[in-house]
């Protein structure tokens, strides 16, 4: 009987507890440092900084732009025509690298740095 309400009380806490698991307002947001090697309509080819996580992922990875701002150095929106092969970008994104050949992201905002590759 006691056993039976242990189990009992365990169900309970975990239907409870289970979908306010899942619950969250905020997105994570994750970020690395990455030198443009081809710029395209709607996608950047990159390859992210030494040291960074992403490098331990993928050296080549498509950033695909969709809906994402891209800003210059100051913070002002630009056009993907602003970026150049051979910028750095700081890439903005949910975490999440698609494990293909390049891996893919798909960022939130990708800003136009002037930091050097010591960064």
């Amino acid at each position: 009987m006691m056993i039976e309400k242990a189990k009992l009380i365990i169900l309970f806490i975990l239907i409870i507890t289970l979908p306010l698991s899942g619950c969250s307002d905020q997105e994570e947001e994750t970020s690395f440092v990455a030198s443009v090697l081809e710029v395209n309509q709607s996608s950047l080819l990159v390859e992210p900084s030494e040291g960074s996580a992403e490098l331990s992922s993928a050296d080549r990875i498509t950033a695909h732009i969709g809906e994402a701002i891209i800003e210059d150095p100051e913070g002002n929106e630009v056009d993907i025509t602003a970026v150049e092969v051979g910028d750095r970008v700081v890439i903005f994104y949910d975490g999440t690298i698609a494990e293909s050949y390049p891996a893919q992201v798909w960022p939130f905002r990708v800003q136009l740095t002037d930091l050097d590759d010591e960064n």
